[in-house]
């Protein structure tokens, strides 16, 4: 007699162990883990892109900024060789003369000339008898003010807003430290 409960025969026992290894996925797990990776592409990607687009290139406004700090490291630069220098104001335009020992030639100088022209929205520097060159274009408003003690040069202050920077308001002071005439 055989046992109610005893249900497996040879039969069986092959199908039960088929199923439970067979290699693959089927259509409907695929299609769901594709969908799922699909979504999470597309979330990282576009992360990547409002990333990429919050920091400004190079060629963007960083630029900017960066020729207005070189303009401003190079009046620095200027006087702080300088043995004299001179204002001259005329409306709203200033310009700077600026007096610099040449260190290579016994007695000699370079004369270094700032235009501040604020009708123009212009810096523009030249180097003795040289063309000049435009620094910036974009200049709002400046202001210079100078710290003088007998007529000799000991600090002075520039303000710059330029259009077109992240920063918008740029100042630079120096100390000069060979205190030259103010004239």
């Amino acid at each position: 007699m055989h046992d109610h409960h005893d249900l497996k025969g040879p039969g069986m026992k092959k199908s039960m162990n088929m199923r439970a290894t067979r290699p693959g996925i089927t259509l409907i797990e695929a299609v769901v883990s594709l969908s799922i990776i699909s979504v999470l592409t597309v979330g990282l990607s576009s992360s990547v892109m409002l990333g990429a687009r919050a920091i400004p290139s190079e060629s963007e406004l960083g630029a900017e900024d960066r020729a207005v700090h070189d303009l401003c490291n190079m009046l620095r630069a200027d006087l702080l060789g300088a043995y004299e220098i001179d204002e001259q104001v005329s409306g709203n335009s200033t310009r700077l003369i600026i007096k610099v020992v040449k260190p290579d030639v016994e007695g000699a100088y370079s004369e270094v000339r700032y235009e501040f022209i604020g009708d123009a929205k212009m810096i523009r520097r030249r180097v003795d008898a040289e063309n000049y060159e435009i620094l910036c274009t974009s200049m709002t408003d400046y202001r210079l003010s100078f710290t003088s003690e007998s007529a000799l040069l000991r600090f002075m202050k520039l303000e710059l807003v330029v259009e077109g920077t992240i920063q918008q308001r740029f100042e630079t002071f120096v100390n000069t430290p060979y205190r030259p005439e103010l004239k």
